[in-house]
């Protein structure tokens, strides 16, 4: 995983992509990464003026824990496992976050906003509702922490959600994230990152060996 991005007239960017260092997925990798493409191209279409970024994070959670689920990992109610914070065990992170002149940009919380104290959301850097040109990133993500996941399935009021064999069969897989940069339009958003996303594509290219700019996807193509 490479968090990164480019600087362009002093506004940041925030690219973050993750691919197999050999250029082939393996079975795991492919079955997380496809949960995380799901979570992020579901908020990116919903994602319009008049919602709430807190919305669009529940979006992303709500993905994830269903995805979790259908696989094995998760098991339960999915409201049961939303109202009690599963979802946070593997991505503990907002779902993006203001971009500007700095990556983490300013003004995500308005004055008067009050962070939320509950898990998942307590990590938000915004809460507003969305407004056409305001540009943002979306990057959720899965990670296996042991140092999250290994006191939730001591605790016997999360475990009863967790699969173990499953969990701990993957407690050596590590992580992944990508990043996405948007910016609102009147009736939705421009993806303005261009960079192979799908699992076929990033193996497509890798399997090219080194690739030049104009060989990227363009962003504004379906």
């Amino acid at each position: 995983m490479f968090d990164m991005g480019a600087e362009y007239y002093c506004y940041g960017s925030d690219v973050t992509c993750s691919y197999p260092a050999n250029g082939k997925f393996t079975d795991k990798q492919k079955l997380i990464y496809n949960i995380v493409f799901k979570s992020s191209r579901a908020v990116m279409a919903h994602v319009k003026p008049g919602v709430t970024w807190t919305d669009m994070h529940c979006l992303a959670m709500r993905v994830i824990v269903e995805e979790l689920k259908a696989v094995g990992f998760l098991q339960g109610d999915i409201e049961e496992l939303i109202s009690h914070g599963v979802g946070y065990l593997f991505m503990p992170h907002g779902v993006g976050h203001c971009l500007g002149v700095d990556v983490h940009d300013v003004g995500g919380f308005p004055e008067g906003a009050v962070r939320s104290s509950t898990p998942g959301l307590d990590k938000l850097r915004c809460v507003r509702v969305l407004e056409e040109n305001m540009v943002l990133t979306i990057e959720p993500g899965i990670y296996f922490n042991g140092s999250i996941l290994e006191p939730a399935l001591k605790n016997p009021e999360i475990s009863r959600f967790l699969n173990r064999a499953m969990i701990e069969d993957f407690l050596d897989f590590g992580g992944l994230r990508f990043a996405d940069d948007i910016v609102v339009t009147s009736d939705g958003m421009e993806l303005m990152s261009g960079v192979p996303r799908t699992v076929e594509e990033i193996e497509a290219l890798m399997a090219k060996g080194r690739s030049l700019p104009d060989q990227f996807p363009d962003p504004e193509e379906p």
